[in-house]
């Protein structure tokens, strides 16, 4: 089953929640203490839509890292890619099956920055 989204981003535009979502990836990913990551995330958790569409960010902003890294750009690991990006995909399931969307996203920068 596919679900397209016409605003997938949520409430803020697409470079918007792209900046968004590339911010708390390089903190999540340089190890930057998980309270400061927190702050980042704090107001997009208030809609559906915004947490959904970070989300959506997230895995964007990480699927080009690992396609930059291929051309020698990335700082990251291919491992560590693949692995946020599966943590991502864990979060959205974890959503979907009902968990709390803050506690799914706080679980998500976890896995993420170790």
């Amino acid at each position: 089953c596919v679900k397209y989204r016409i605003n997938h981003f949520g409430s803020e535009s697409y470079d918007s929640m792209l900046q968004r979502a590339q911010t708390i990836a390089q903190m999540s990913l340089g190890r930057e203490p998980f309270y400061k990551v927190s702050k980042e995330v704090k107001d997009v958790l208030k809609s559906s839509e915004d947490t959904a569409g970070l989300l959506d960010g997230l895995q964007v902003v990480f699927r080009n890292m690992l396609v930059e890294k291929n051309k020698g750009i990335s700082l990251y690991k291919d491992e560590d890619l693949v692995r946020s990006i599966h943590a991502v995909e864990s979060a959205r399931k974890q959503i979907k099956e009902g968990v709390s969307p803050s506690y799914a996203i706080k679980n998500l920068l976890i896995k993420i920055g170790g």
